[in-house]
């Protein structure tokens, strides 16, 4: 009896070892949080990963908003986005990243970017996941660096990018409404001219604002729809921050080159465009359809 006993025990400790072992090797990390993808403390990213099964080789990267100076990966955007496509079959990933200063310009601003989409890559294959197209998805500021990285970037990385989605995005920083009676201006404590003068690298004001042209046409995305890709543009008419007419004169470009562009009013809102639900709505369908149109 006592052998039983000990046969019997034994077997149980066999086939908890091995249901252990199966469970660590197959069972993949659902989230990362804060993964560093640099060494500087701002640049790091909070990732969802599908499972093996579910994964479809794409990822969705969200770029926060916040006038290329402040702002979060977390914030009521990002978060609903990530939970919204958390199932989805795609990697979804929210960067943090260097923002604009003395030190910091655009340039460096975009490897963030590539540095960030390389990081996925090289997690996804650890993971056992593929990772070969990507959308960047942005809002505001975040918008203007997705579409500016997928026009004139979109090889940079391991991962290519194939299409983008711009939220209330800044398309044109040579408009001169951008620096005329701007709300923001009160936000931030200092004038539109100085923020982008920080993300150029060339210092302007109002007064010389032709002069600077040169340097603010480099960073548009308006400057490179010979080489753009294929974009959802999500804006507001009723919009203080960013001219809507910035908005549609991209979308008018984009239709000249023959890029796949679909243009989304947001009537109920201004900037901040979690105000219009329905729009909103609207605007997730068209993510949905360009994933599975340009990522798979």
């Amino acid at each position: 009896m006592k052998r039983i006993i000990l046969l019997f025990i034994a077997s149980f400790i066999c086939f908890c070892s091995a249901g252990c072992k199966t469970t660590s090797e197959n069972i993949l990390p659902s989230s990362f949080s804060n993964l560093a993808y640099g060494t500087d403390s701002s640049q790091n990213m909070d990732i969802i990963l599908p499972s093996e099964e579910k994964s479809n080789g794409g990822v969705i990267l969200l770029i926060h908003g916040g006038a290329w100076i402040e702002g979060d990966k977390k914030n009521g955007y990002t978060d609903d986005f990530m939970e919204k496509y958390r199932d989805s079959g795609y990697i979804v990933a929210t960067m943090n990243y260097r923002t604009a200063s003395e030190s910091v310009n655009i340039n460096d601003m975009l490897d963030d970017v590539k540095s960030a989409l390389n990081c996925i890559k090289k997690l996804s294959e650890e993971n056992g996941l593929t990772a070969d197209k990507a959308m960047l998805v942005g809002w505001s500021s975040g918008g203007h660096m997705a579409e500016l990285y997928g026009y004139s970037m979109a090889n940079s990385a391991d991962i290519e990018v194939t299409c983008v989605t711009g939220y209330s995005g800044i398309c044109d920083i040579t408009d001169k409404d951008l620096y005329i009676d701007n709300p923001l201006d009160e936000i931030l404590n200092r004038p539109m001219t100085d923020v982008v003068s920080l993300l150029c690298g060339y210092k302007f004001d109002r007064e010389t604002l032709s002069e600077a042209r040169p340097y603010l046409e480099k960073a548009s995305p308006i400057s490179y729809t010979d080489t753009a890709i294929p974009t959802i543009i999500c804006h507001s008419e009723a919009d203080t921050y960013v001219n809507y007419s910035t908005a549609v004169n991209l979308k008018n470009e984009l239709e000249s080159q023959n890029i796949d562009v679909t243009f989304i009013d947001f009537p109920k809102s201004g900037h901040d465009l979690l105000l219009d639900p329905e729009s909103l709505e609207s605007s997730y369908i068209a993510v949905s359809e360009y994933a599975e149109k340009y990522l798979q």
